[in-house]
């Protein structure tokens, strides 16, 4: 836990690197680039670890400045029905009207209606 914890500080994570790619075995002496794979794998728990709580740190952060912007908005001291009152209005307010046209009776003239109001026209 101890090393994991100095890779997610990104302090002294290089040496950690170095003596898990010297590394041998229990009571053996280590060994200059024994394993060279470690390499790859510290990179990526590296890269890994830091970008988890990197992503956390941000989400925390991000979900307390809505909590506190929606606190400031003095939507918070509205009611429940003042809320869906307020909601009914934006909607009508961004509702537009149907254009219903009436056809005329003549032949060419409505066709040419029906097609200008196709949507495959737009």
């Amino acid at each position: 836990m101890l090393t994991l914890l100095s890779i997610q500080t990104t302090e002294g994570w290089i040496d950690v690197m170095w003596n898990m790619v010297d590394s041998v075995g229990q009571y053996q002496q280590p060994q200059t680039y024994n394993n060279e794979i470690y390499i790859i794998f510290c990179m990526f728990i590296m890269i890994f670890i830091t970008l988890l709580f990197l992503n956390l740190f941000v989400g925390v952060v991000i979900e307390t400045f809505n909590k506190e912007k929606e606190a400031l908005s003095l939507n918070s001291l509205l009611r429940t029905i003042e809320r869906k009152w307020i909601d009914v209005q934006i909607m009508t307010y961004q509702a537009k009207p149907i254009v219903k046209t009436n056809l005329t009776g003549s032949c060419v003239r409505d066709f040419m209606i029906k097609i200008a109001l196709h949507p495959a026209f737009d």
